[in-house]
């Protein structure tokens, strides 16, 4: 058995210098104007039944969503084999479930998906969230062990 501590997933900004130097740049995503694409205007906005995202940017290499997450929804337990997500809560409050790990995550905190781990977002109050997916990030690579709405075990897109 290794010796070798399990990394940490979901951590504060104040806890590191350089992750609040990160947070502080991630946020310029959200603010009026910050957000680096025209896909901004709320009828951009997908709808889901725990809420609804807005894709601010998108490449072949890593996207930048706007996730709205409804007090008391979850979204599936889900995993994906190609990209790592990382989540920086912008308001609200949430309960990130990463692998077997499942922590309350506040404004201005982040967590870290690495690919191939199952994780779930659950809105502890009503909540804006800044997902960035990095690796090779299709829509369709996600696979659904859990899912709220029916979904478990079928693609997210067909």
């Amino acid at each position: 058995m290794s010796s070798m501590k399990r990394p940490r997933l979901i951590f504060r900004a104040s806890e590191h210098p350089s992750s609040k130097r990160l947070v502080n740049s991630l946020q310029q995503f959200a603010k009026p104007g910050g957000e680096p694409t025209r896909m901004t205007n709320p009828t951009d906005m997908v709808k889901r039944p725990w809420g609804g995202y807005l894709i601010l940017r998108k490449k072949t290499n890593f996207w930048v969503k706007k996730l709205y997450v409804n007090e008391g929804a979850r979204l599936s337990l889900q995993r994906h084999q190609h990209r790592n997500e990382l989540w920086l809560v912008l308001n609200g409050k949430i309960s990130a479930q990463v692998g077997n790990q499942t922590r309350e995550v506040n404004e201005g905190e982040l967590v870290f998906v690495p690919k191939n781990t199952k994780h779930r977002i659950t809105g502890l109050s009503q909540a804006t969230v800044l997902e960035f997916a990095f690796g090779k990030v299709l829509e369709r690579d996600i696979e659904r062990f859990e899912d709220d709405f029916g979904r478990a075990g079928t693609p997210c897109y067909p």
